[in-house]
């Protein structure tokens, strides 16, 4: 199988002093140890001298750092698309991801503390001791047995989240995939991101904000004056509005056992279909795991390029993506639950065993 590594403009002449395989091969010790690229080269570097060897058939940090800054952005997303797109086949081919799955789409927040807030980062609430982030929003498939990254972009201050939206629904639709019913959390409850994916000709399911007319809707099926589904009506400040159908069912872990208000009894979901099955949201929590799953295996950089930052967050998917494919290859006709049975430390041990950390013969032209 094609793993997909992003493309890298590197020369693997006979005499070019490192290749592709160097800088693969650095990039994923990265991940696999989640730790800081620079580090892991130059702890690779000392130990191999400390052998007996000699550190100068693995690359330099600032080799590394520089080559991972002549990729171009229009060039990584392409390279990405295709990583993904094979990913996205391969689970087809085993079977575990039909043409029209259910996928949740959310934004996978990296916290930054070695920077102020800037344009190409995002302000959010307080959490690991900084409220500036990175962020990509990204697509996943969210079946039992199929948790694969579908498609990932990154965000800035000032992105428009329809837009996005709408890039990251094409994203997948280049990959092959084209969503059944996509889940996303409240916080793309809005009338323009909706109004979108209203265009776009795709189902979705919505947790509402409890704004005034939700309350009502709320406290009316709770008296008895309405059905479960209500049809309902949301503007924006340029008074475009937006049509979609409310669905009540019963808050499962509510806010105050105490309080007996309808709007802490019951929650709302807006969506498009006719007919949804609320429960079907449940499974957006796995992207929630597939978040901290990604975090147990992410290369660090201290560059402050947003481009280079987006490149090791790929290869970060790229590794996520390879262990659920394995677990996916190891559990297929076995009447597989879905539960890892490779764990991800066992697959950073396998990549691991396959970087060389010797020069690797090139041959000169005939």
């Amino acid at each position: 199988m094609d793993v997909g590594l992003p493309c890298v403009p590197l020369s693997d002449r006979y005499n070019a002093p490192y290749g592709t395989s160097e800088f693969h091969g650095a990039m994923m010790k990265g991940v696999v140890q989640n730790r800081n690229v620079a580090s892991v080269i130059a702890a690779t570097r000392n130990a191999m001298t400390l052998a007996g060897g000699t550190g100068s058939f693995w690359p330099t940090p600032e080799w590394h750092r520089q080559c991972a800054s002549g990729i171009r952005p229009d060039e990584m997303q392409e390279c990405s698309k295709a990583m993904l797109a094979g990913h996205a086949w391969t689970m087809r081919e085993l079977g575990m991801v039909s043409k029209r799955p259910i996928i949740a789409i959310d934004k996978h927040l990296i916290p930054r503390h070695n920077k102020k807030w800037g344009p190409d980062l995002v302000r959010s609430k307080y959490k690991s001791g900084t409220s500036v982030f990175e962020t990509y929003i990204t697509a996943q498939c969210v079946n039992d047995k199929c948790r694969l990254v579908l498609a990932s972009m990154s965000m800035g201050a000032f992105s428009f989240m329809p837009k996005f939206v709408r890039k990251i629904v094409q994203f997948c639709r280049d990959v092959g995939v084209k969503p059944r019913l996509i889940l996303l959390d409240r916080e793309f409850y809005s009338t323009d991101v909706m109004r979108e994916l209203d265009s776009l000709g795709v189902q979705y399911l919505i947790p509402c904000i409890n704004r005034d007319t939700v309350v009502e809707a709320l406290r009316d099926y709770a008296s008895g004056r309405c059905k479960a589904v209500a049809r309902m009506t949301m503007s924006n400040s340029d008074r475009k509005e937006v049509s979609y159908y409310a669905v009540v069912a019963d808050r499962k872990k509510r806010k105050s056992s105490k309080s007996n208000a309808p709007e802490d009894r019951f929650i709302a979901f807006a969506t498009n279909a006719r007919w949804v099955d609320v429960v079907k949201y449940g499974k957006r929590w796995g992207i929630e795991t597939g978040y901290r799953m990604i975090e147990h295996m992410r290369a660090k950089t201290s560059s402050q390029s947003s481009a280079v930052r987006a490149l090791y967050f790929w290869y970060s998917l790229l590794v996520f993506n390879l262990w659920v494919i394995a677990n996916a290859m190891l559990g297929r006709g076995t009447g597989w639950d879905g539960k890892p049975i490779m764990s991800q430390n066992t697959l950073g041990e396998i990549i691991l065993s396959e970087i060389s950390e010797s020069r690797p013969k090139r041959k000169p032209p005939p």
